[in-house]
């Protein structure tokens, strides 16, 4: 072969290169979306579930940190809420079918489901820094000029 086409060759090697590793680093973060309230998470521009979030979040041990912590705060949350919404709905059906008033069955329901939601928020906002501490883990590995 002439030294030319492999000096060629070479060259576009070289480029292919640096476009793969300036590419790894825009598609392998985690995009976040707001979108009415809701909070979506997109990888390679597919969406993802928060378990497929925590596969991926689990290469970097500071987000997957973050990331445990709000998943039991997201169990207390379950817990508080599921309990006040049987006590508030115990409490209702009782008056409606057994004509028996249980006030106290209904303010604890609703204590308990009003304690819930702060953990909620607790949840959602630690899935975020999660992911947040997980995107610039990316960055600092694979920075770009733009960076």
């Amino acid at each position: 072969m002439n030294s030319i086409v492999k000096q060629f060759l070479c060259f576009l090697f070289c480029i292919g290169i640096s476009y793969s590793v300036h590419a790894q680093s825009i598609t392998d973060t985690i995009e976040i979306r707001k979108n009415n309230g809701n909070i979506r998470y997109y990888y390679h521009g597919l969406k993802i579930s928060e378990a497929q979030l925590e596969q991926i979040i689990i290469t970097n041990d500071s987000a997957f940190r973050i990331h445990h912590r709000a998943k039991i705060e997201q169990g207390v949350s379950l817990a508080l809420g599921i309990s006040g919404g049987f006590m508030l709905g115990w409490g209702i059906s009782s008056s409606f079918f057994a004509n028996e008033l249980m006030p106290m069955s209904m303010v604890s329901g609703i204590a308990l489901i009003l304690i819930s939601v702060p953990f909620t928020i607790s949840y959602e906002k630690g899935l975020l820094r999660a992911t947040r501490v997980y995107n610039e883990g990316i960055r600092r590995r694979y920075p770009t000029p733009a960076n």
